[in-house]
C-alpha cells in the first residue's frame, strides 16, 4: 500500500539525515562506518518521494492544490532545514521541498502534452531552475522525478535511476578497494517501488498531512538533539 511506501520513505530519510547531522558529532567507535551505512540506507528515501509525487500528480483531481501543498511544505521546512544543516537561515541552499515543487510543476507541464520528446525537452529548463534555485540534488533530482514520469516498466526505471545517479556527485566508498559512489545505492528503492501495489489503506487527511509534516518535525527533532551532543 502507498502508506507503507510513505513510511520507508520516512525512516530511510530520518535515517540519513541524521547520519549526515548527528553522527559525526558522536564519539563512538566505527563513526566513520556508521555515517556511511546512514547514508548508503538514505538513498532510498528520494527516488520514493520522486516516485510518490509522479503517482500523486498523476492521479490528483486538483494538480493546483496539490502543488500548493508543496509550497506551503517548503515554507515549513526551509528554516528547519536551514539551522539544521546550515546553522542559520541562508539562500545558499534549499531543501528537497523546492526540487518536489519544481517537479510537480514540471509533471503538470508534461501532462499538457502529449509527445513524449516534448516531454522530456521540458525536463531542460525546469533542471536549469533547480540548478539556479541551489535546491537540495538540483537538475538532478529534477531529472529523477523524469526518469518516474517518462518510463513505465519498472525495469527501464531502475537502469535509468542508476544512470542518473552515477552521474550525481557523491562521497566514495572504497569496497573491496575501489571507490563506489553512495549515490548509486539509490536503485535499490526500486525494491518497495517494484512492490507497490498502487493502493491506499486510507484516505483520511490527518494521515495524509502526517506524511507533510513529517519532513519539517524531523529536522527539527534531529536540530534539538544536534543541541546536546554538539
Amino acid at each position: 500500500p502507498q502508506e507503507a511506501l510513505k513510511l520507508i520513505a520516512c525512516i530511510t530519510m530520518l535515517i540519513d539525515h541524521f547520519g549526515h547531522a548527528i553522527v559525526p558529532w558522536l564519539p563512538v567507535p566505527y563513526m566513520v562506518n556508521i555515517y556511511y551505512l546512514c547514508r548508503i540506507i538514505g538513498r532510498i528515501a528520494f527516488p520514493i518521494y520522486c516516485f510518490l509525487l509522479v503517482e500523486g500528480m498523476g492521479h490528483t483531481r486538483n494538480p493546483g492544490k496539490y502543488i500548493l501543498r508543496l509550497g506551503i511544505g517548503i515554507l515549513l521546512a526551509e528554516l528547519p532545514f536551514d539551522i539544521l544543516f546550515e546553522g542559520g537561515f541562508t539562500w545558499a541552499y534549499q531543501s528537497v521541498m523546492v526540487t518536489l515543487t519544481l517537479g510537480a510543476i514540471m509533471l503538470l507541464c508534461m501532462q499538457r502534452v502529449e509527445k513524449k520528446a516534448v516531454k522530456l525537452l521540458l525536463v531542460i529548463p525546469f533542471a536549469i531552475l533547480a540548478e539556479l534555485a541551489k535546491c537540495d540534488y538540483g537538475g538532478w533530482g529534477i531529472a529523477t522525478i523524469a526518469v518516474f514520469a517518462l518510463f513505465d516498466r519498472r525495469g527501464m526505471q531502475a537502469i535509468a535511476l542508476l544512470l542518473v545517479n552515477a552521474c550525481m556527485e557523491s562521497a566514495a566508498l572504497p569496497i573491496f578497494g575501489i571507490p563506489v559512489s553512495v549515490q548509486i545505492f539509490a536503485v535499490f528503492a526500486m525494491v518497495p517501488i517494484g512492490l507497490y501495489s498502487g493502493k491506499k489503506l486510507t484516505r483520511s487527511r490527518t494521515v495524509q498531512w502526517a506524511f507533510y509534516l513529517f519532513y519539517p518535525l524531523h529536522l527539527l527533532f534531529l536540530w534539538i538533539i544536534l543541541g546536546f551532543v554538539r
